[in-house]
């Protein structure tokens, strides 16, 4: 990847870290220097589920993240699942423009530590911990508040050599919370990515790609959902800016393979 910002390789030309937001937890893969697992590029509004880590959804019937008026100035409400959903819960400072304003963030204190990095011989080992990214209370529908249930996230991830990828997930929750992870691509008209989902298997591949996978050993039963996404709602112009019919007119946007599991509760993991 780094030879191909160098080269000014288009698919690179905006990779930037300083702008994905809230991301805790994420990370970026590209195996043999091939497209996989990217970034967000510039999003805008920052939302977590534009990243490769974990959004959570309530027991309780929650209220949206975005206020309808909000909604009306980001996007046409009809087609708002274009830019984010609005029945999960993602991290501290998220469906803002930046972070959202400062204050709740400086008072909630979030932690997310690295906890280990070991190289030995050609193996990698990377974990961390970022439960605290994700708030504590969520705005019931119909007025009040609940606890999210969230307690600790704890990512492992150990590269072995031919570019396998092992990734261990702790969750511990209080309740019954619904659990999203996701995995994302970038795609742009000149380099088209599409996943595809068959039983415990996602696959990314493109055109001239041979395409890799994301495979799910444990716990079994998880739904995974495929689709696409705008990386920011600023991407789409003229008579797309309200409402994406043409895909192909937009420069960059955001596949997914989304592993849900709905009935999470107590301590789980995931690899």
């Amino acid at each position: 990847v780094w030879r191909m910002m160098l080269g000014g390789d288009a698919r690179v030309a905006a990779t930037n870290v300083s702008h994905s937001h809230p991301d805790a937890g994420s990370f970026t893969f590209y195996p043999k220097g091939q497209d996989f697992l990217a970034g967000p590029l510039y999003p805008k509004p920052k939302r977590t589920a534009l990243s490769n880590t974990y959004t959570f959804t309530p027991s309780f019937a929650m209220a949206p993240p975005v206020p309808e008026a909000g909604i009306a100035r980001l996007w046409e409400p009809k087609q708002i699942r274009q830019i984010g959903r609005l029945d999960e819960i993602g991290q501290l400072g998220e469906w803002s423009q930046w972070m959202g304003p400062i204050k709740p963030l400086v008072k909630a204190a979030p932690n997310a530590d690295i906890v280990a990095a070991v190289k030995a011989g050609d193996a990698i080992f990377v974990s961390g911990e970022f439960g605290d990214a994700y708030p504590k209370q969520v705005k019931k529908r119909g007025g009040g508040s609940g606890p999210l249930g969230v307690q600790r996230v704890y990512r492992s991830a150990l590269l072995l050599p031919e570019d396998l990828l092992v990734v261990v997930d702790h969750l511990e929750t209080r309740g019954q919370v619904g659990t999203h992870a996701y995995f994302r691509g970038i795609s742009s008209p000149n380099h088209p990515m599409e996943w595809k989902a068959s039983g415990n298997v996602a696959r990314l591949s493109g055109s001239g790609s041979r395409g890799h996978e994301v495979e799910l050993y444990y716990p079994k039963g998880l739904k995974i959902e495929t689709g696409r996404e705008l990386m920011s709602y600023e991407d789409a112009k003229g008579d797309n800016r309200r409402s994406v019919k043409n895909w192909n007119e937009i420069a960059h946007s955001s596949v997914y393979a989304r592993f849900t599991n709905p009935e999470q509760s107590g301590a789980q993991d995931y690899v």
